[in-house]
């Protein structure tokens, strides 16, 4: 159902004929697929067995990064060659087929529903135990967004970047991207999503305070620092997504993980907004305050590691599933 009005959305957008049109029919489409997104990790949750539930999100996530990476330039060169409405149809288009082989291979995801209550299983989501998941998700999340919108700014305007260059720096840190999420999902398996998520969070507290106290630097030097910075800060989506599905049961994965996406979705906007309110740009186009921002990136990055800690401690996995 998600699937299809994000379907219908899209092509809404190639056909709008005005600003307000094309802005209402995006907002749908966005709502369709942020809690697609949800559902996406509910069904992997419940049809992957808990020891490989770390690869299978990673795997997800490598689709996000795929996405990301190919999405923008195939977008950018269907407009330039049909014009802008085009890639609302080629992705309606696509969608439909992937629509239909959902339809025919997609498995019923409906064990939870015969399945009878465990009395030590929560009755609501709305309990302090699973709520400060929500929490754990929107402070990392958060410690993230703060620096995320503004890279490109701060490596154009700081680091001396041309415009040119700026989108080999995102498809180097893509590829980066797309080629660590499944080896950081598999860690999650091994080591525990936990203990791979508590090693994320102080490891990116380095390439954090490093990129934004960089000086100027050449092409490599900054593709590199990026790499690291994206490799890190992007990977630690997939165990927080592991920890917090494998601490729910069935029945309420999916309006848990609906409200985590929602968690994930306002920590991003929040921050982006909070940190634009500590950064001023300068008359060359520098940005002003970038360093501190860098260390306030850190010490949220601390608060999700103290959260995680809390949550980690207190929560009693749900291993179980139907299709085990």
């Amino acid at each position: 159902m998600l699937y299809a009005g994000f379907i219908t959305a899209t092509l809404l957008c190639g056909a709008a004929t005005g600003a307000v049109g094309l802005l209402v029919a995006r907002t749908v489409a966005g709502a369709c697929a942020g809690l697609m997104g949800a559902v996406v990790i509910a069904i992997v949750s419940d049809v992957v067995p808990a020891e490989r539930r770390g690869q299978a999100i990673g795997t997800v996530m490598t689709a996000y990064a795929l996405s990301a990476v190919a999405g923008v330039p195939l977008g950018l060169g269907l407009a330039n060659l049909w014009g802008w409405r085009s890639p609302f149809v080629v992705l309606a288009a696509v969608a439909g087929l992937v629509w239909l082989l959902l339809l025919r291979f997609l498995p019923r995801v409906d064990g939870h529903l015969a399945r009878a209550p465990d009395a030590t299983e929560p009755a609501s989501v709305f309990t302090p135990r699973l709520a400060l998941g929500w929490v754990l998700t929107f402070t990392v999340v958060f410690a993230s967004f703060l620096l995320i919108p503004y890279l490109g700014a701060f490596m154009v305007g700081n680091l001396g970047l041309s415009l040119s260059e700026l989108p080999w720096v995102y498809l180097a840190g893509g590829a980066a991207t797309l080629l660590s999420s499944r080896w950081i999902g598999g860690l999650a398996d091994r080591l525990g999503p936990a203990r791979v998520l508590a090693s994320l969070l102080v490891l990116t507290m380095v390439p954090h305070l490093l990129f934004t106290h960089l000086p100027p630097s050449p092409l490599p030097v900054v593709a590199l620092v990026f790499v690291v910075f994206m490799t890190l800060t992007s990977g630690r989506a997939i165990p927080t997504m592991a920890l917090v599905a494998s601490r729910v049961p069935p029945s309420l994965r999916g309006r848990y993980l609906a409200v985590n996406m929602a968690a994930s979705d306002g920590a991003s906007g929040l921050a982006a907004w909070m940190g634009g309110l500590l950064l001023s740009t300068a008359s060359d186009g520098a940005l002003i305050g970038f360093g501190p921002l860098g260390f306030f990136a850190v010490g949220g990055s601390a608060l999700a590691l103290g959260l995680l800690w809390v949550f980690a401690g207190r929560a009693v996995p749900v291993n179980a599933s139907p299709a085990s």
